[in-house]
């Protein structure tokens, strides 16, 4: 100032309102900051026509946040491209100047500027800078539009030496508004995240605290504002580690775990605990460090991983199971498979004496049975995983099923050798029998597996089975018992042998044979029953099997006696009778040709089910067919079909594996007065055909 010699008063002038003009940017908002900047420039320097006009690097813009002018109005928010203005030119050589119109002919000459807007006589500007980052972020400009002799260099250093402190104060200004403005919007983002958002001071106090905090914690903004962090965490339960860098985090600033994201223990406010995930970050306020928080409650999360990790556990014991089980099925269909080829060779041996033969023939009898039993379980347990298993219910006698079974497993332990141990049938009372309402061949099948079990796993000693009449929860229950001496079964094994391939033993080198789907299947079926099954064991001592389902009485006599039913089909005499078989499969056709030579009918065997309507149409002495449900060209049930509307009264017994659901309603509404289920066995078939001829 001395230098342009500004006389003194002046001087003291200038700096007084720069305090003020700063003091104003510093203390006032906006556009009202740059009016008091206008206010009191105006009391050094005429400034009717006063703008300034800040610059945005990014797309080399300007625009007017304050522009006073007798002949234009300028938008504030509006944005103006000054390439090659006296404002540009200003900013570009970062210089204060005096313009007249002298100068600017010459300036437009030289390409320097051109002219924009309404020219006047007289023009000064100076660059504002930011003397934090040395940086120009502006013009402030004044104009006279009448006399050139109005501005003058004095004022051009006068306007220069404000515009220093005005772009200070501009920058600062904008700082502030930035930084208010990133405080706002990390407010409302951390108010509308979903994790738990808590900001830290450096003696671990909390001293912010979003929405999803409250909820994480239960604890409102105001109950925890000034509260140590570690109220809210459990040291106990985690890593002695995390704690110790937590605490060295808040206090240095410094620690590993900043950047990681760490899992702790969370406590709520009514005590309980939570598993939870936090990651630290830090920022510098006031010069004192402060960390900001990110907790996650991750309770879903590790029921989902322990989830995961339990069918990760289920799937590996699944497929070692299936491992064993496959193993053991070959095993289990080798072994029946084996005696029944080998013996059938033998049978061909001429020298074999008639004891021998009956021997082989018997052995070959029991291992096709086995063989077969294996397979129905196969099915049903095919069955039941296509929850195609279905009940049909008759009405039958609970002795005599019983009883049948006693037969028939006092037969199998004295061919197996087991003519020591004693299999005996405990009913209420023998003169009493009860007719209900169930399925009997499931009821049969259940307490058969039972009773072929313990004759299994019983090598000395007593099996006894029956049953009794019990109430529980006001409904009436037939519960059947099978009791052994037999090995029993281990305590942790008492709920994994009614699984699927599971057995007490699940190893290769177990003494006793079997697929393990047999308690499987006996389970699934007692609840298709309504019923349930259970076990009470003792390792070494033996096991009780309890099977139970409703006990629904049949209309019929509960206390009749048992009457002694007559089977006798070896006076059967077909001489006079016609019997067509419809049968693709030769040696199926030879053993029914087999069967029914005895009874001298005649025979006529065709091979699918065209020929068996052809036959039909042309020979009406036909009295019965035997028709298999699943052949070439036609099959049964469309030629039962199309027989019946042809000779309604011919009988027509099915030949039928029985094995999915719905075979036996689809059979009788083909037309089919019957069916018999293969393997075929004689004293059956015999039955079935004296029941209709």
């Amino acid at each position: 100032v001395e230098r342009h010699n500004v006389p003194l008063d002046y001087n003291k002038l200038v700096l007084k309102n720069e305090l003020v003009i700063s003091r104003g940017l510093f203390l006032a908002k906006k556009r009202y900051a740059i009016r008091v900047v206008n206010k009191e420039l105006g009391k050094i320097i005429d400034n009717n026509n006063f703008y300034i006009a800040l610059y945005n690097k990014e797309n080399d813009t300007y625009t007017f946040p304050f522009y006073k002018d007798e002949y234009e109005v300028v938008d504030p928010e509006e944005v103006f491209n000054l390439k090659d203005s006296i404002t540009d030119y200003i900013r570009r050589t970062g210089e204060p100047f005096r313009i007249t119109d002298a100068i600017a002919n010459k300036l437009n000459k030289t390409k320097q500027i051109k002219s924009i807007g309404k020219p006047s006589p007289v023009w000064i500007g100076a660059p504002l800078i930011d003397t934090l980052t040395d940086s120009i972020i502006g013009v402030i400009a004044i104009q006279d539009y009448e006399d050139e002799n109005a501005l003058t260099d004095k004022d051009v250093n006068i306007l220069a030496f404000a515009a220093r402190n005005i772009g200070t104060a501009i920058a600062r200004k904008r700082a502030e508004i930035s930084i208010t403005e990133s405080e706002e919007q990390f407010r409302s983002l951390a108010q509308t995240a979903t994790d738990a958002i808590i900001i830290i001071n450096n003696e671990g106090n909390i001293i912010f605290w979003n929405n999803a905090a409250t909820k994480t914690f239960q604890y409102n903004v105001s109950e925890v504002i000034g509260k140590n962090i570690f109220k809210l965490i459990t040291p106990s339960l985690y890593n002695e580690k995390t704690y110790k860098g937590l605490e060295k985090l808040f206090k240095t600033g410094e620690g590993n775990i900043l950047g990681e994201t760490i899992e702790l223990t969370g406590k709520r406010k009514d005590g309980s605990s939570f598993p939870a995930e936090l990651s630290v970050s830090k920022f510098l306020k006031n010069g004192e460090w402060h960390f900001t928080g990110f907790i996650r409650d991750i309770t879903k999360r590790k029921e989902d991983e322990e989830d995961l990790k339990e069918a990760k556990e289920k799937a590996e014991e699944s497929d070692r199971l299936k491992t064993a089980f496959l193993a053991n099925m070959s095993h289990e269909i080798r072994t029946p498979m084996n005696a029944i080829l080998g013996f059938s060779e033998l049978l061909s041996m001429t020298d074999l004496s008639d004891d021998e033969r009956n021997e082989f023939v018997k052995l070959i009898q029991n291992n096709s049975n086995a063989l077969l039993s294996l397979i129905n379980d196969i099915i049903d347990i095919a069955k039941i995983e296509a929850e195609q298993l279905q009940i049909h219910t008759t009405e039958f006698s609970v002795n005599n099923l019983l009883e049948n079974i006693l037969k028939t497993y006092t037969e199998i332990k004295n061919n197996q050798g087991k003519n020591h141990i004693d299999i005996n049938l405990n009913i209420p009372s023998p003169t009493k029998d009860y007719i209900i309402i169930s399925d009997q061949n499931r009821v049969n099948q259940v307490v058969s597996n039972l009773v072929g079990n313990s004759l299994k796993y019983t090598e000395k000693g007593v099996i006894e089975f029956g049953y009794i009449i019990i109430r529980e929860n006001n409904n009436d229950f037939i519960q059947f018992f099978v009791k052994d001496t037999g090995i029993g079964i281990p305590e942790n094994k008492l709920d994994v042998i009614f699984e699927r391939f599971r057995q007490g033993d699940d190893s290769y080198t177990r003494e006793y044979g079997g697929t393990g789907l047999g308690l499987a299947i006996s389970r699934n079926i007692a609840k298709l029953l309504n019923g349930d099954i259970s076990v009470d064991s003792q390792e070494g001592i033996g096991s009780t099997f309890y099977f139970k389902v409703p006990f629904n009485l049949s209309s019929k006599n509960q206390h009749q006696e048992k009457e002694e039913e007559s089977s006798d089909t070896s006076a059967l005499d077909l001489q006079n009778k016609t019997i067509l078989i419809a049968e693709d499969v030769e040696s199926n056709f030879q053993l029914l040709e087999t069967y029914l030579e005895k009874t001298k009918a005649k025979i006529i065997w065709v091979k699918n089910g065209k020929e068996a309507i052809d036959v039909c149409k042309k020979d009406d002495s036909i009295d019965l067919i035997l028709m298999d449900m699943q052949m070439p060209v036609l099959n049964g049930y469309e030629a039962t079909l199309k027989i019946k509307g042809l000779r309604p009264d011919l009988p027509i017994i099915a030949e039928t594996a029985f094995a999915l659901a719905g075979d036996r309603e689809k059979i009788l509404e083909a037309g089919c007065n019957d069916y018999i289920s293969k393997p075929i066995k004689a004293d059956l078939l015999y039955e079935k055909i004296k029941k209709y001829i």
